[in-house]
């Protein structure tokens, strides 16, 4: 039996760690694919770009979460419900392809920061008030990926159908792609980078259905540019 254990935490520790890549490219790469963003995520893109304040951020190039347990799910049925008036004024529903655009775009924006401790790079991405939380430790050419969720007092996430509901979760992986424009760390140096993963299933309860629970997987694939600080 110990020697499973020490097989399966093996594999998953394999899972996590992986070989950095280097791509001298990687800042060509990060400026290309700004043009995969909509229109409505320019703006936020250029300002994170001309903060004084930004050490970083990351683009989601794809930003997915798939629901395995969907066909289980009952959903409310909203179909009898008309929209009358909003605050007394008549209610006339109005496209705005901004707004359509982002709701069903699988991109997204988080922010980042990177710290050098010893010869260790530690790079996180999150965003204010978010619910994503994604820690690289970069030493000796590998990397250790740490995927959390987090959602304030609100106890909704397990890994396992019988495991008690807590509000934060570190979430396995499959990490299986990470690159970095250089392997040279120093203060104050820009240092772009790519990753792919991939979190094995996980739970989250829905209070809006009645506190069932979604099965999920994340699929995320991300460029990122930092600028290394010190604690």
């Amino acid at each position: 039996m110990k020697y499973i254990i020490f097989a399966l935490m093996f594999f998953f520790c394999s899972l996590l760690k992986a070989q950095v890549v280097i791509d001298s490219n990687l800042e060509n790469r990060f400026e290309e694919s700004k043009k995969e963003f909509p229109n409505a995520f320019q703006e936020f893109i250029i300002k994170c770009e001309q903060s004084s304040s930004s050490n970083g951020f990351a683009l989601f190039v794809l930003f997915n979460e798939d629901t395995l347990n969907l066909q289980e799910i009952k959903f409310p049925d909203y179909t009898n419900i008309t929209i009358l008036s909003l605050n007394g004024v008549p209610y006339k529903e109005e496209i705005d392809p901004e707004r359509e655009e982002l709701e069903h775009s699988d991109k997204s924006i988080l922010m980042a920061g990177s710290y050098l401790s010893g010869d260790t790079l530690l790079v996180k991405i999150a965003f204010p008030f978010g619910n994503e939380f994604i820690d690289f430790e970069i030493h000796e050419n590998q990397v250790q990926t740490t995927y959390s969720e987090w959602y304030k007092d609100d106890n909704v996430l397990k890994l396992n159908p019988s495991d008690t509901l807590v509000d934060e979760l570190i979430i396995p992986i499959v990490l299986q792609k990470f690159e970095l424009s250089s392997a040279d760390f120093q203060l104050d140096k820009m240092i772009y980078g790519y990753c792919e993963f991939e979190t094995f299933p996980y739970y989250r309860v829905e209070h809006y259905l009645d506190d069932q629970a979604l099965k999920l997987i994340r699929k995320l694939k991300f460029y990122f540019k930092v600028k290394i600080g010190s604690f």
